[in-house]
């Protein structure tokens, strides 16, 4: 297997199945709900309900189990698809984030 490096390079990505509450940035609508695929420290794909246009702001909230941390985060979708199984991926960066220790 061939390994990047340098600032081309992937951040490596880690199998992480968490429901992942989201909304769009500084809409007071509601939250909703979708499910992690992956996760690195640069992104995230998203299982989702319906697509979202790429450019589209969101707020996240990624909760890992106890004693682990809450992540509050903003990102940006990069990429909507439809997978095979007829849920959307969703694609995005994760530009911000605040972690709180519980």
């Amino acid at each position: 297997m061939q390994q990047f490096t340098g600032p081309l390079a992937r951040a490596f990505r880690f199998p992480v199945r968490i429901a992942v509450p989201f909304r769009p940035c500084g809409a007071d609508s509601p939250w909703m709900e979708g499910f992690s695929v992956n996760v690195s420290r640069t992104g995230l794909l998203l299982e989702a309900d319906s697509p979202m246009a790429v450019g589209t702001a969101l707020e996240i909230v990624l909760e890992f189990a106890p004693p682990l941390a809450k992540v509050f985060c903003t990102g940006c979708v990069v990429r909507t698809a439809l997978a095979p199984t007829r849920v959307w991926t969703v694609a995005l960066t994760i530009e911000r984030y605040r972690v709180v220790q519980r």
